[in-house]
């Protein structure tokens, strides 16, 4: 294997088709919990 992981390089994930809409909803969520959880992190070290 390569071992990506372990020189920090990310891999995206490609999907060739669309899951369940619940499923889509979660993952979409879950990224946006994510990515506002950072932008406040960003935030409060100003």
């Amino acid at each position: 294997m390569l071992q990506l992981d372990k020189a920090g390089i990310k891999v995206a994930q490609y999907m060739t088709e669309l899951p369940p809409r619940e499923v889509l909803q979660r993952q979409i969520q879950k990224s946006l919990e994510i990515a506002k959880a950072r932008f406040e992190n960003l935030i409060e070290e100003e």
